[in-house]
């Protein structure tokens, strides 16, 4: 019996950690941040606002009408489209090729269907430009090195709020157990991991193998620490300064993610999902079972058996 109590307050308090670390890292969380970096006040924040009820108050072509009109009718107000829209351009700072920043956006958006998000969204980035908030840059341009359209800020958010959202990108595993899915929508975190398959435009309602992963994210996992002693090497050649710098902070993240997890305990557990051919992969970025072979390497086991 007191050892049942004592399994039950442990499971406590690593599910209130866990609800720590996701409500701390949440979306909500970067627009937070970026919205105390950015001001709602400053003139850039109000020349969008104008810019995007300028947009969603003319008369278009039917198709271009139904969509504005869909984004009306949405949750999002103008403030928060706008909001979406610096997360969605000031992070980077680099020059980014427009369909990544037009797909992130679209994917906020609210649409059902992913292609009306994403042609809503160009035409956001479009016609907010001339507030000054971005650059973009035809594909034949010098300073273009993408081979697309694309676009660079000409804002920058602090280092603080930067390293936060560096940090926030991906959630480390899980110090309770997932939650079990139910269906394709509701399962993993315990604020929610939306769809159960893998790319915004794959999802559908038709039956997955729920039990397999469920199954799966039963498994409790822990971190060696002999191995992490070792110092993480790149896997490919950094034969730019780009390349250095992205492993340099890729491997500083991780590092940071793994003294976290060991000091909750060296226990956690990972959320599973599906691709679109059925294939299971477990969820994060720091920290992955199919990663590469250092992060691979690092992963054991939490429960021990003795073979014989």
């Amino acid at each position: 019996m007191q050892l049942s109590l004592v399994k039950d307050a442990m499971y406590d308090l690593a599910t209130k950690q866990q609800k720590y670390v996701e409500d701390t890292y949440a979306p909500k969380s970067i627009r937070q941040h970026v919205i105390a970096d950015v001001g709602k006040d400053t003139l850039v924040f109000k020349a969008c606002i104008a810019a995007v009820e300028k947009y969603m108050s003319q008369g278009y072509y039917d198709s271009k009408n139904k969509r504005i009109k869909i984004l009306r009718n949405n949750e999002l107000s103008i403030d928060a489209i706008v909001m979406e829209l610096f997360v969605a351009v000031l992070p980077s700072r680099e020059m980014s090729p427009i369909q990544s920043i037009a797909t992130q956006l679209g994917n906020r958006l609210g649409f059902f269907h992913l292609l009306d998000g994403v042609k809503t969204a160009s035409e956001l980035i479009a016609v907010c430009e001339s507030t000054g908030l971005y650059t973009i840059y035809c594909a034949a341009e010098e300073d273009n090195e993408t081979g697309t359209l694309a676009l660079i800020s000409n804002y920058k958010l602090s280092d603080e709020v930067q390293d936060f959202i560096n940090k926030t990108m991906y959630l480390p595993p899980m110090l309770c157990t997932p939650n079990s899915w139910t269906n394709n929508v509701n399962g993993g975190h315990l604020n929610g991991s939306s769809s159960v398959i893998l790319g915004a435009i794959n999802h559908h309602n038709e039956k997955q193998a729920l039990d397999a992963i469920n199954t799966l994210q039963l498994i409790p996992w822990e971190l060696n620490e002999d191995l992490l002693e070792i110092e993480e090497q790149p896997n490919k050649p950094l034969d730019t300064e780009k390349k250095r710098q992205q492993f340099h902070i890729m491997a500083n993240l991780s590092k940071q993610v793994y003294r976290e997890l060991l000091k909750t305990g060296n226990k956690f557990y990972f959320v599973w999902k599906y691709d679109k051919r059925g294939r299971s992969y477990s969820q994060g970025y720091h920290t992955n079972l199919q990663s590469t072979q250092y992060k691979k390497a690092i992963l054991q086991f939490k429960n021990k058996e003795i073979l014989s």
